[in-house]
């Protein structure tokens, strides 16, 4: 059984960003499914990939 898995992409402020950054470190699921949107399940079972760049920053669900 697949789950249909989206892609999610999302430009977020620099506090927001580095908010996610910091909860994504230390798996605290509970904050960051809230902040992201994202299901809790969601986050344990993918890789996100968090950019920072000095005009954009983004995580994404991937």
């Amino acid at each position: 059984m697949h789950e249909n898995i989206r892609k999610i992409r999302k430009v977020v402020d620099k506090n927001t960003f580095e908010t996610i950054k910091r909860l994504y470190k230390t798996k605290n699921t509970n904050e960051l499914s809230e902040l992201t949107n994202l299901s809790k399940d969601c986050i344990r079972k993918t890789i996100v990939k968090i950019k920072d760049n000095s005009t954009n920053c983004s995580y994404s669900d991937i």
